[in-house]
C-alpha cells in the first residue's frame, strides 16, 4: 500500500470528523465520522455547501472558514455547540488552508472532535467544587487553608474571618504572620510540624489577641491536618478553629467563686475555733463540709475536663459506649446467676463469652474509627445479612433479658449477600436495636416487643427494619432525627443516628424512620447486593 492509500485509509477511519472544502465552501471530501454527525451518508454531501449540509452549525463555522481562505492562516481550537438548548453536543474544530504550489488557498480542511463528554466533566467538577466551597464557607466553625512554607491564606470561610475581625479579602494571599502577628509565634511551629510530618494536631488549646479586638485575649481549640497534592507531596495545611472564650471565662469566674468560698470558710472556721470549745462538734461538721466541697470541686473539674475531650471525640465515645454498656449488663447478669445455688455454669460461661465478644467489638470499633481518621479504606466484601443479624442477636441477648424485651425476627431465607463492611453494618444494626430498647424503657415490661425483619427490595437492594413499640418521637423531631448532636435522650450524645446515616450512605444505601400506626417507631435501611467478584 503506497502513502496515498495509507492517507486515504486514515481519512476514512479517523475517530474525528474530517472534511475538505473548496473556496465556495462546497464539500470535496467528507469522512464517515463527520457524516454520522449530520445523520446522512458521506456521498450525499459531496458538492453541497456547508450551509446546505449542516444548516444548524453553518453560522458558527462559516466565518472561520472564510477567515482561513482570506488570510491563509490556520484557525485552531474553536468550540462549536449544537444550537438546540439542552442538547449537550459540543465539538472542538480546527481549520487549515489547502494551497497550490504558488501558495494560493484553493480550499480548507476541517477537523471536528467530539468534546461533549469532556465538557460535561468540566461542568460536574465545577458544580462539585461550588458545593464544597459552599459547605466550607457556611460551617459553624472557622476553617482556612494555608499554602506553602510561608502558610499563605488561599481559602478562609466567613466564620473564621469574622472571628479575626477582618474580611475574607483581607486574608487571601497573605501569610499567617502578616494577618495574625500576635498569634503567629504560637501557631506557626505547630503548622510546620503538621506540614513536615503529616501527623495532625488535635484539640490543642491556645489564646491570643486578634486584629479586630487587640485589647482582648481570646481562647480557641484548633485542629490542623496536612493536604497533599496529586503527586502525593504536601502542599498546604487545613486549619479548623473553634472559639471557647466564653467557656474559659466561665471557668475562671467559677475558680474565683471557689477561691472566695474557701477564703470565707477558712475565716469562719478560725472564728469558731477561737470562740468556744463547746463548738468543737460544729467545727468538725464544718471541716467535713469543707472536705465535701473539695471533693466536689475535684469531681467538677474532672467532669469539665472530660466534657472538653468529649466535645472533640463525641463520635468515638458514642460508638464505644454500646459494647461497654453491654459488658456491664452481662457482668450484672453474671453476678445474679452466681447467687443461684447451684449456679448455672453453662449460662455463666455464655455470659463470659458475650463479655469477651463485646470487648473484641469495642476494640474493632476503636480500630475502625482510627482507620477512618487516617483515611483508611474500609474493607468491604459480600456479607450474609441474616447471619450478621444473628451475630448481633447473640450480642444483645443478655441485654434484652435484663430489660424484659421480647425480640422477634422475621428473616427472609435465601437473600443475596450485600456488599459492605461487616463491622460497620453490625454497628448500625446494634445501635438501632439498642435505640429500640431505650424507647421502650418507660412502657410496661409485658408490652416491650422489638421486631427485626430482612427482605429483598427490588432487584439490587436488601432492606433491614427494626420496629419497636416504644414512645415514638415528636413531630418536630422528625426532620432532625439523623442530624449530628440532635438527641431525644436525656443522656444522649446525638451522634448515633447521624453516624448510622453516614455509614449506610457510604455503602450506597439509605436509612429512614417512620412512626408506626399504633405505637412506636420503625427504622429501616437498605444496602445494595454484592455483584460477582465484588470485594475491596
Amino acid at each position: 500500500m503506497d502513502t496515498l492509500d495509507e492517507l486515504a485509509g486514515l481519512f476514512q477511519t479517523a475517530p474525528v470528523g474530517l472534511a475538505v472544502l473548496d473556496r465556495d465552501l462546497r464539500f470535496l471530501r467528507i469522512n464517515p465520522c463527520l457524516a454520522d454527525i449530520s445523520g446522512k451518508p458521506a456521498e450525499v454531501h459531496i458538492g453541497r455547501t456547508v450551509e446546505e449540509a449542516f444548516p444548524e452549525f453553518a453560522p458558527q463555522v462559516i466565518p472561520w472558514i472564510r477567515q482561513v481562505i482570506d488570510t491563509g492562516e490556520s484557525v485552531l481550537g474553536v468550540e462549536v455547540a449544537e444550537p438546540m438548548p439542552g442538547a449537550g453536543m459540543c465539538w472542538l474544530t480546527s481549520y487549515h488552508p489547502l494551497t497550490d504550489q504558488e501558495g494560493v488557498v484553493e480550499g480548507v480542511s476541517v477537523v471536528f472532535q467530539d468534546i461533549a463528554a469532556h465538557k460535561r466533566i468540566e461542568r460536574d467538577l465545577k458544580t462539585s467544587g461550588e458545593y464544597l466551597d459552599t459547605v466550607v464557607l457556611n460551617l459553624p466553625v472557622g476553617v482556612a487553608v494555608l499554602e506553602g512554607p510561608e502558610f499563605r491564606f488561599v481559602q478562609i470561610n466567613h466564620n473564621l474571618a469574622q472571628i479575626n475581625g477582618l474580611s475574607v479579602e483581607d486574608h487571601l494571599g497573605k501569610t499567617l504572620a502578616e494577618v495574625l502577628p500576635a498569634a503567629a509565634p504560637d501557631i506557626l511551629p505547630e503548622l510546620r510540624r503538621v506540614l513536615e510530618t503529616g501527623e495532625p494536631s488535635l484539640h490543642r488549646e491556645f489564646n491570643t489577641t486578634l486584629p479586630g479586638d487587640p485589647a482582648t485575649v481570646r481562647h480557641f481549640i484548633d485542629l490542623f491536618f496536612r493536604i497533599t497534592g496529586a503527586n502525593g507531596k504536601p502542599v498546604a495545611v487545613c486549619a479548623v478553629v473553634r472559639e471557647i472564650t466564653d467557656r474559659k471565662n466561665a471557668e475562671e469566674e467559677l475558680q474565683r467563686s471557689y477561691a472566695e468560698l474557701e477564703r470565707r470558710v477558712e475565716e469562719r472556721t478560725s472564728e469558731l475555733i477561737r470562740s468556744n470549745a463547746a463548738l468543737q462538734q460544729e467545727i468538725a461538721d464544718r471541716l467535713q463540709v469543707e472536705e465535701d466541697l473539695r471533693q466536689q470541686r475535684a469531681e467538677l473539674a474532672h467532669v469539665q475536663r472530660t466534657a472538653t475531650m468529649g466535645e472533640l471525640t463525641a463520635a468515638l465515645a458514642h460508638e464505644v459506649n454500646q459494647p461497654l454498656a453491654a459488658m456491664r449488663s452481662n457482668a450484672d447478669a453474671g453476678k445474679l446467676l452466681m447467687q443461684v445455688n447451684p449456679p448455672d455454669l453453662d449460662e455463666i460461661r455464655l455470659i463470659f463469652d458475650d463479655i469477651i465478644a463485646d470487648n473484641q467489638r469495642a476494640a474493632e470499633v476503636i480500630r475502625g474509627m482510627r482507620a477512618m481518621l487516617r483515611k483508611h479504606v474500609v474493607h468491604r466484601q459480600p456479607v450474609d445479612i441474616n447471619e450478621l443479624i444473628a451475630e448481633v442477636m447473640r450480642l444483645i441477648h443478655t441485654d434484652a433479658v435484663l430489660r424484659n424485651v421480647v425480640v422477634e425476627v422475621d428473616l427472609v431465607d435465601g437473600l443475596l449477600p450485600v456488599l459492605g463492611d461487616r463491622i460497620q453494618l453490625a454497628q448500625v444494626c446494634l445501635n438501632l436495636i439498642l435505640n429500640g430498647f431505650d424507647a421502650m424503657q418507660d412502657i410496661p415490661a409485658d408490652e416491650r416487643r422489638l421486631l427485626i425483619r430482612s427482605a429483598r427490595q427490588g432487584e439490587n437492594f436488601i432492606c433491614v427494619s427494626i420496629q419497636d413499640n416504644g414512645v415514638g418521637f415528636d413531630a418536630q423531631d422528625a426532620d432532625q432525627l439523623f442530624e449530628a448532636f440532635h438527641t431525644t435522650k436525656a443522656e444522649g450524645l446525638g451522634m448515633g443516628l447521624a453516624i448510622n446515616r453516614t455509614l449506610i450512605e457510604s455503602h450506597g444505601g439509605k436509612i429512614q424512620a417512620r412512626e408506626n400506626p399504633d405505637r412506636g417507631v420503625t427504622v429501616e435501611f437498605t444496602v445494595p447486593v454484592a455483584g460477582e467478584g465484588d470485594a475491596d
